[in-house]
Formats: C-alpha cells, structure tokens, sequence
C-alpha cells in the first residue's frame, strides 16, 4: 500500500494557506496565480471520475467478500493476477486484480490514497485523463510482476495509486503549467522530508 505520511504530505501541500512555513517573498503576479490555482482546486466536492474508481473499487472486493472469496483458486477466479496465466489466455488479470483487494484494512487504505490523489490530480489534468494515468498504471504495474514474479497471486490498486502521484510529482517539478511555483515548491518539499523521513525509519 502508499505510506499514509506520504499521501498527508502532499494533500496539505496543495491545501495549505498562502503564508505557511518560510517561503521566499513573491511579487502580486505570483500571488494572484496563486490565488487562482486555489480557486480551481476549490471548486466543486465532488470529482466524479476519482469517485466512480473508489465506488469501482468497494463494489468488487464487495462482491469478492459476500462470495466468500479466500482460497488462491478462488481469487484467481475473480480476476486476482498471476503472471503465468495472465501471459497465457488470461489478460484480463492484468486489469481487474486492481479492484481486487486483500481485506477491509486493504481496501479502505487505498480508496483513501486513490481519493487523496485522484481528486486533485483530476482538477488538473480532467477526469479523463486521470482515469488513463490510473488504467495505464495497473497494466503496467500487472505486466511488470507477470514477467519478474510469475506465479505470485496480486490484488490492489497500489501500482494505479503510485502513478497517479507520479503524475502529480511530475506536474509539480515541470516549469510552468498551470501549477503555480509556491504549490510546487511546497509539494517538492514535502515530499523530498517525507522521503528523507521514510528513509530514516528504515535504516
């Protein structure tokens, strides 16, 4: 799954007031993009491509708990990925095991980080291509473990997730855009001492 502290970190950084924490004086034109950016960002509580995923997402390992789906044959007959047959007759694993997931714990985390991600990253790019990003993720993610581990079982949306935030990094480290220089400062440094602190811990 997505560390939680790494997800925190990047939804404040796209939510936090103008001011916070030391930032180098800007001129009225930056502010005033600023503001904008803000005001997009703002608009509507609802983003209906991020939300059909999540609903996607709970309705299939819903549908996976009332059947009673435990046992590796089981999960291998909704949809849950193995390499081996997904390379042979069974492509569609390479999509579906990402509705899949392993438990309630599973599930709620990653419908948590695909909101704290897909709903930004959907005021920025549109839900369309959002939703691309999201799909090209799962099948790149399901293609990569059918070829390095071919008989290991998968379920998750975690390589959709991790695309998505790769989408969003890359928004923030690009020059220009529509992504004002005080958000992508702040979502740069909070991501790099999420890094250095996850790093930290793990040593």
């Amino acid at each position: 799954g997505v560390p939680r502290k790494f997800l925190r970190s990047i939804h404040d950084a796209l939510r936090a007031p103008l001011g916070r924490g030391p930032v180098a004086p800007v001129d009225q034109a930056t502010l005033d993009a600023e503001q904008r950016f803000r005001a997009v960002m703002s608009r509507g509580r609802i983003s209906p491509w991020t939300l059909a995923l999540v609903v996607a997402c709970i309705a299939t390992t819903s549908l996976e708990f009332f059947r009673g789906a435990q046992t590796r044959e089981e999960l291998v007959a909704m949809g849950a990925l193995v390499g081996r047959l997904a390379l042979h007759g069974h492509p569609e694993m390479l999509l579906a095991y990402g509705f899949l997931h392993g438990g309630f714990f599973h599930v709620m985390m990653n419908m948590l980080a695909l909101d704290s991600v897909g709903r930004p990253l959907e005021k920025l790019i549109g839900g369309r291509r959002m939703l691309l990003v999201f799909t090209l993720s799962v099948l790149g993610g399901g293609l990569l473990v059918s070829i390095m581990r071919p008989d290991q079982l998968v379920v998750g949306a975690s390589a959709g997730i991790f695309g998505l935030i790769t989408a969003l990094l890359g928004i923030a480290l690009r020059g220009g855009g529509d992504l004002p220089e005080l958000a992508r400062a702040r979502i740069r440094r909070s991501i790099v001492m999420t890094l250095m602190l996850n790093l930290g811990i793990s040593l």
